[in-house]
């Protein structure tokens, strides 16, 4: 079933599919390992709340364990980082963030 959605702007896509298909190629894109749902927003031109329908319903996205970044939840895909590498993801930025605290303490 397709859904309607109010048009943003020429050109963009009224279906319910088509939404997902620009979220999900958005989210896949090479240049980042994850994304943040304004992020993909400012990418596809969708407004957030869409975007972020989209990333919470969707079976290929996984939502990260890394925690919340300043800007709001992570995603990914799921063909792009199992879960164990999003823990190992996790692990890498937790470690960095508490030995950039130590070493900042060091400096002093």
């Amino acid at each position: 079933m397709t859904r309607p959605i109010k048009k943003k702007q020429k050109g963009t896509p009224n279906t319910w599919a088509e939404v997902t298909s620009r979220v999900i190629a958005a989210l896949g894109d090479a240049r980042w390992d994850y994304r943040t749902a304004q992020g993909v927003s400012t990418q596809t031109g969708f407004p957030k709340e869409t975007v972020i329908k989209v990333l919470s319903s969707d079976s290929r996205v996984r939502e990260s364990l890394i925690p919340r970044s300043p800007k709001g939840k992570l995603y990914t895909l799921k063909s792009r980082k199992s879960t164990l590498g999003d823990i190992w993801s996790t692990f890498r930025e937790m470690s960095r963030e508490k030995y950039s605290d130590v070493k900042e303490e060091d400096e002093r």
